[in-house]
Order: C-alpha cells, then sequence, then structure tokens
C-alpha cells in the first residue's frame, strides 16, 4: 500500500538481491510522487531507483532481469495509481508482505479499518506479515479482528514503535 518515494521498493529489491530471492513487487498509490521529485530525494544514486519512478503506471516492469545466476533473482514491479481500497479488488495475485504505508490514522481513517485489514488479509497467504509505522492501539485492533496477530516492534526513521502483523 503506497508506493510514494520508492524507498520501500527500492529497500526490498536491495535485500532480495542480497538474499538471492525473486520478487514480484505491488505499489498502490494515489497521489504518485513525480520523476522530478524522486530524483531530488538523495536517497540513492542507483539508477534502478530512479527506473522505478519512470516505469509506466499499471503495467509490469523488469526492474532487476532475471538471469541464470541465482545471486541476481528477477524484481518485478507493478504500480497501480488509484485508491487502495477500490485497488484491493483488482490486484493481482496473493501477498507474502504487505507495506502498509498511508497517511496516518487521523489523517485517512477509512484505511485503519477491521474492514479494510479484512481486504487485505483475503489477498495474502497464510503467515504473511502486514508492517506499519503506526502503532496505535486501534490499528492493533483493527488488525486482530480483521485476524491477524499482532506484535510491537521498535520503530524506525524516528518513530518509537512500529507494528508487526502475521495472517493466522
Amino acid at each position: 500500500m503506497g508506493f510514494g518515494t520508492g524507498l520501500n521498493a527500492w529497500l526490498t529489491l536491495e535485500e532480495a538481491q542480497r538474499q538471492g530471492r525473486r520478487v514480484e513487487y505491488v505499489a498502490v498509490e494515489k497521489y504518485p510522487v513525480s520523476e522530478q521529485i524522486a530524483a531530488t530525494l538523495g536517497y540513492t544514486d542507483d539508477q534502478r531507483f530512479g527506473f522505478m519512478h519512470s516505469v509506466a503506471w499499471g503495467e509490469w516492469a523488469q526492474i532487476s532481469p532475471a538471469s541464470t545466476s541465482p545471486a541476481t533473482p528477477a524484481f518485478r514491479l507493478l504500480k497501480l495509481q488509484g485508491d487502495v481500497a477500490e485497488m484491493l479488488e483488482t490486484a493481482p495475485g496473493v501477498f507474502d508482505l504487505v507495506y502498509w504505508d498511508a497517511f496516518a490514522p487521523d489523517t485517512q481513517p477509512e484505511l485503519w479499518t477491521a474492514k479494510i485489514f479484512s481486504r487485505v488479509a483475503e489477498k495474502m497467504v497464510q503467515g504473511g506479515v502486514l508492517v506499519t509505522y503506526s502503532a496505535k492501539g486501534e490499528v492493533r485492533r483493527a488488525l486482530q479482528t480483521a485476524g491477524f496477530s499482532v506484535e510491537r516492534l521498535p520503530g524506525a526513521l524516528g518513530k518509537r514503535h512500529m507494528t508487526k502483523a502475521t495472517k493466522i
């Protein structure tokens, strides 16, 4: 949920390369960051980061090509522009990992309900993981109601805590 600046996608690509994993990454974004703004972020000089921002919306793009070496697995990206609630109906595949990177529950309360998390759970494999920077009690309760076991983890990027939810 949320392509945003592309940082989660790029970090996932980096980790997949380290672990020798193949990834098909689907990102839903209602308010895309422009290529021009992405170029000014200074996260990395890796050309794949810029390429992720330049690929067409609604089409699979090969970011890291498949090769005969398991050390360089394929990384494919599908960026879908629109509302996540609507996109859940048509998003391809079943997901192992979901980065729930919506704006805060106070800003977008409709994206933090048991109903939406139940719809996300329907698209996930058993044991799949959803992570979010939000550690609010109402988010934890909504995830539990939707069928996730929830744990609080130390936060990143200046956050005290974050949430990890596993589909049970």
